[in-house]
């Protein structure tokens, strides 16, 4: 899914937690963006898992079948990854805050 490139490069590309509060805030903003992003998404890598799945157990060629659920792994892998990333962005900044 090339959304889930886009916010690998959106999560890449956050500056460092700045020192001042209002560049502090103006980060947690944007996280909340991102946040609303990944919530939005969510859903439809949910449905997409399963469609996929349905689809593999319908396939006649065993061969494409794991093909196709090695690809969803991947993908299902990546989206993971970018969330625990997320979060780990999301605690530092908001630690600065306390």
């Amino acid at each position: 899914m090339e959304w889930i490139r886009e916010l690998e490069n959106r999560l890449a590309d956050f500056a460092p937690v700045s020192l001042y509060e209002d560049s502090v805030r103006g980060q947690l903003h944007q996280l909340h963006v991102i946040q609303l992003d990944i919530d939005s998404h969510s859903s439809a890598v949910h449905l997409t898992t399963l469609s996929t799945r349905e689809l593999m157990r319908s396939m006649a060629d065993a061969t494409e079948a794991e093909e196709l659920g090695d690809e969803l792994d991947e993908m299902m892998s990546g989206y993971a990854c970018e969330c625990h990333s997320f979060s780990g962005v999301f605690c530092r900044v908001a630690t600065f805050l306390e």
